[in-house]
């Protein structure tokens, strides 16, 4: 994905929107039309599929500057547009060791740049020494063209990550949350040692953008989990949980002093997630009723809690704020396709409008100025990539931000379809399926992709590995197994247990399904994962051998057990985390049978097919040696497989050129085994 910004400001606008008499945007694109049809064009490459869609646009509150980010590792760099006049700034971010991840304006002066890299403790060598994920965030002026690492106090430091709590736009200074230790603060009692969490606090400092130093604003307790500020940048409330005792407490601050709200026993899920304050004395919640979420007013004087929304029926999955007031702004509906309610009544016809301007795609208003008169716009569909355009309400012209890879322009990616079927005990279970185009009606090689998570799903958007693939020539079967979100919260919740259980079985009923539908060829079929889709599908090939013609893993579980230790190691035994895993899979390390009978590391003797695995040596959410752990097994069992070990990469593939090779890979691997084009 290439920025392209000389072409489109400088000289005439690729696309104009204009408002007719109806009150509506229509596109009217002005592209030569492509000289290679799609019949004749070769599918994009490994290169630029693996190239990331940039979404990182954002604007200044006065509307006056875009900032992006654009490259990785030591050619990254942060850019700053002057929008009138198209001058440029580069802001040198990122290095061999660290990636800048994220960019967003504190003021109309100072941008901030997160920045994540790797670092590794213990005494083994240093290959085999605990890696740990960092995030730091750096202030950029972009006047005095200087930068500043926020740390605002030294107890901090030992934090994996600092949190943006609050920016008023205006001032010299920002809301930092982080952590600071009870005890003393040492190697050994720090927080990336995995310490017990209740050794720590949650503390609020005011960070001063151009020193990077701070002063202590508020305190909570390790329990502390979230923070609401008004307006005026006050704070106003605090959740806490603790995870031993299954309480749930909600907090108000009264003058210098904090108040218990409501207070909520032996609780699961969180009963409500406070979303922002609707006046004064009320907050915006989301609490649960029956099978879906709903929004509620919360009294902050009595606890009382009242409807927000009478004409309201879908569940609701967030709810989006004015980053200028803390106001809600809109509400995100659950589901596998876009739904979202714009409380703003100007955002909401303007949203109308771009939707019919783009028919068939979806469309996001992602950052906008203070008056709102300069919007960015992301626009994309399960068959094109994601682009970015600057949209400005008072010319109603827009002004495209974003061009796509030359062999992505005039190429028909497949559709990307949302179906359904029926699993054995009769649920409805969502799946994507995306078939390659011109291949008729015969059977086809098929990858069975299951998501990661597993309590997330794939959406409708452009999914670059689901394309790679169908353009290969494979038929793609996505399902939204049980245990998925965006189908409801029992649906939600009916993964908690079901690890190689009920929604491996999902996993294995969507190919059956897709056999019975006269798609898939049942003799060359592979499932392929990353994550919670790499534990399906090692479960897949060690507890349903007879499927799979192969399987390929990458950052995928293989033993729970030693998952389950790596948290507790990482984040202490009274941790969130750790309470989270021992519930979702449904038992703990010490039950060794149950937990080994669904670890596709002890079931490697059951392996028929070759077996691929990748993973990134600095992934600090499934460790490598969840792979090195399976590595082993298939080895002494005398299997058939590969490991590939990605030095420098992390969880999510976030480097371009590990993404390229896990795309060429893929496709080494599985072209001699499913014969595609056969």
């Amino acid at each position: 994905m290439r920025v392209n910004w000389k072409n489109h400001i400088l000289a005439a606008l690729s696309v104009v929107f204009c408002i007719g008499n109806a009150g509506f945007v229509s596109a009217q694109p002005q592209i030569a039309p492509a000289a290679t049809t799609t019949a004749t064009k070769a599918p994009p490459s490994a290169h630029d599929f693996s190239v990331r869609t940039n979404r990182s646009f954002t604007i200044s509150p006065n509307g006056k500057k875009l900032a992006y980010l654009s490259g990785e590792g030591s050619t990254a760099k942060v850019f700053v547009i002057d929008i009138e006049t198209a001058a440029t700034d580069q802001v040198p971010a990122g290095s061999s060791e660290v990636t800048p991840k994220y960019v967003e304006w504190a003021n109309d002066e100072f941008i901030l740049i997160t920045l994540q890299f790797s670092v590794r403790f213990g005494d083994a060598a240093e290959r085999n020494k605990s890696v740990y994920g960092i995030e730091r965030i750096m202030a950029y002026s972009t006047i005095t063209k200087t930068a500043k690492v926020l740390m605002p106090h030294t107890d901090l430091e030992f934090n994996t990550g600092l949190s943006i709590e609050y920016s008023n736009f205006g001032g010299s200074d920002i809301v930092m949350g982080g952590f600071i230790p009870v005890l003393a603060r040492d190697d050994v009692d720090s927080r990336l040692k995995g310490d017990d969490s209740r050794n720590w606090r949650a503390v609020l400092y005011t960070t001063d953008l151009r020193s990077g130093r701070g002063r202590e604003l508020d305190r909570g307790t390790y329990k502390t989990e979230a923070w609401v500020f008004d307006a005026a940048g006050n704070v106003r409330m605090r959740k806490d949980i603790d995870y031993l005792t299954r309480i749930a407490s909600f907090w108000i601050k009264d003058g210098r002093n904090w108040r218990k709200l409501l207070e909520y026993t032996d609780v699961t899920n969180t009963p409500f997630e406070i979303e922002g304050l609707l006046d004064n004395n009320t907050a915006l919640v989301l609490d649960y009723d029956g099978n879906k979420r709903v929004a509620k007013k919360l009294n902050l004087t009595t606890g009382a809690l009242t409807p927000a929304y009478s004409d309201e029926t879908k569940s609701i999955s967030g709810v989006a704020t004015d980053p200028f007031t803390n106001v809600p702004i809109a509400l995100f509906y659950e589901g596998l396709t876009p739904q979202r309610r714009w409380l703003d009544p100007d955002l909401a016809r303007l949203q109308n409008a771009l939707n019919r301007a783009f028919p068939n795609k979806h469309v996001y208003l992602t950052s906008w100025s203070r008056d709102k008169k300069q919007i960015v716009v992301g626009v994309e569909s399960g068959s094109h990539q994601y682009q970015n355009y600057l949209f400005d309400t008072t010319s109603m012209q827009a002004q495209l931000l974003t061009e796509l890879e030359p062999s992505f322009e005039g190429f028909a990616f497949p559709t990307k379809e949302l179906l359904k079927f029926n699993a054995r005990d009769g649920l409805e279970i969502p799946v994507f399926v995306t078939k390659p185009i011109g291949e008729g009606t015969r059977r086809l090689p098929t990858i069975v992709m299951p998501h990661g998570g597993p309590e997330s799903s794939d959406d409708a958007g452009f999914d670059y590995v689901a394309q790679f693939l169908a353009t290969r020539g494979y038929l793609v079967i996505q399902p939204q197994f049980r245990g998925s979100t965006g189908n409801g919260i029992d649906f939600s919740n009916a993964g908690y247990g079901e690890w190689g259980g009920k929604m491996q079985n999902d996993v294995s009923d969507s190919l059956k399904w897709a056999i019975e539908q006269g798609w898939a060829d049942s003799s060359r079929v592979c499932i392929v994962g990353a994550s919670y889709g790499g534990y399906a599908a090692l479960a897949g090939a060690t507890m349903t051998p007879e499927l799979y013609a192969c399987a390929i893993s990458f950052a995928g579980v293989s033993d729970l057990a030693l998952m389950q230790i790596s948290r507790e190691n990482r984040s202490g035994k009274s941790s969130g985390s750790v309470s989270y895993w021992r519930e979702h899979m449904g038992l703990t390390r010490f039950e060794t049978a149950k937990i080994h009978a669904i670890s596709p590391a002890h079931l490697a003797q059951n392996v028929r097919a070759p077996i691929l695995l990748m993973h990134g040596r600095d992934d600090t959410v499934v460790l490598i040696n969840q792979s090195q752990v399976m590595a082993n097994a298939l080895r002494r069992a005398g299997k058939t497989f590969e490991f590939i070990e990605l030095d420098g990469e992390d969880h999510h593939l976030s480097k371009q050129e590990t993404r390229e090779r896990y795309l060429v890979e893929m496709e080494r691997f599985l072209a001699p085994i499913l014969r595609p084009g056969q």
